[in-house]
């Protein structure tokens, strides 16, 4: 049991380093762009505004767009217990999931921000759509 507390514990603190960066770039943006508040993003400004980190490389883009995916998976992996039987004339598949609050709390902001950067990404690029026909 005492290995299993560490597990989670240590998937929660990876999780949340990989899912810092795109969480804090979409609050910065959201409150600089809707608000006008902008000492959130002016640290982070020079960062995006560099030609060179305009171009997706292995640089912090890639921690964006995939941080909160591994902390969700990493999290999950660790929340979820499947256990699978087969018996004469069934299956038996049961999926548990652990009440580790801070790490479902994770899972779900890491989702959230996933959410908000498809939907960017959907609406950004709405506008250039040209319709079928």
């Amino acid at each position: 049991m005492k290995n299993e507390l560490l597990q989670t514990k240590w998937t929660f603190a990876t999780g949340l380093l990989l899912a810092f960066p795109a969480v804090y770039f979409v609050l910065a943006n959201v409150l600089n762009s809707n608000t006008g508040i902008d000492w959130l993003y002016k640290p982070i400004a020079s960062i995006f505004d560099k030609p060179e980190n305009k171009q997706f490389g292995w640089n912090i883009n890639l921690l964006i767009v995939f941080g909160p995916v591994l902390a969700i998976l990493l999290n999950a992996w660790s929340l979820l217990h499947i256990r699978f039987d087969t018996e004469a004339e069934f299956f038996r598949l049961e999926i548990s999931v652990k009440r580790k609050w801070w790490n479902i709390a994770l899972v779900l902001l890491s989702a959230g921000t996933m959410l908000c950067l498809c939907g960017y990404l959907f609406f950004e690029n709405l506008a250039t759509l040209k319709p079928i026909g």
